[in-house]
C-alpha cells in the first residue's frame, strides 16, 4: 500500500484510482473498487473507531494490522501478495461510510 499522509482530514499521496471522502467526524479511503481500505470516525463523543488496513515498517520489518469493529484485529508480516492482502481487506466486510465519487458527494454519508 502506498504511504499516505492525513492532515486536518485532508489526505495526500492517494493513488489516482482511489478516492477519499470525509466530514468533520470521519475520514474514509476506498480503492478503485470502492472497497473501504481505511476509515476512522467518531462513534460518539467518547469513542473513536478505526477500521481497515494499516501497514508499517519496524526495524526494517514490514507488517500490517487489519482492524474491524465487528471482526476484531489481525496482525501479520509482509509475506502476502497484493492480491492476498486485498482479499483480507475485502473479507473484513467494512461498509462504506460515504457516497462516491467524493467530488460529487463531498461529506455525504452513504445510505444506511
Amino acid at each position: 500500500m502506498p504511504p499516505l499522509e492525513l492532515t486536518n482530514n485532508e489526505l495526500s499521496g492517494l493513488p489516482s484510482n482511489w478516492d477519499c471522502n470525509h466530514s468533520a467526524k470521519a475520514v474514509e479511503v476506498v480503492n478503485e473498487n470502492l472497497i473501504p481500505i481505511f476509515h476512522i470516525y467518531y462513534k460518539d463523543d467518547t469513542h473513536l473507531v478505526i477500521n481497515g488496513a494499516i501497514t508499517y515498517i519496524n526495524n526494517g520489518n514490514n507488517g500490517f494490522v487489519l482492524a474491524s469493529e465487528t471482526n476484531g484485529m489481525t496482525m501479520g508480516g509482509a509475506n502476502l501478495s497484493a492480491d492476498e492482502f486485498f482479499s483480507k481487506i475485502k473479507a473484513l466486510n467494512i461498509k462504506p461510510l460515504f457516497k462516491y465519487p467524493a467530488w460529487q458527494h463531498p461529506g455525504e454519508y452513504a445510505d444506511k
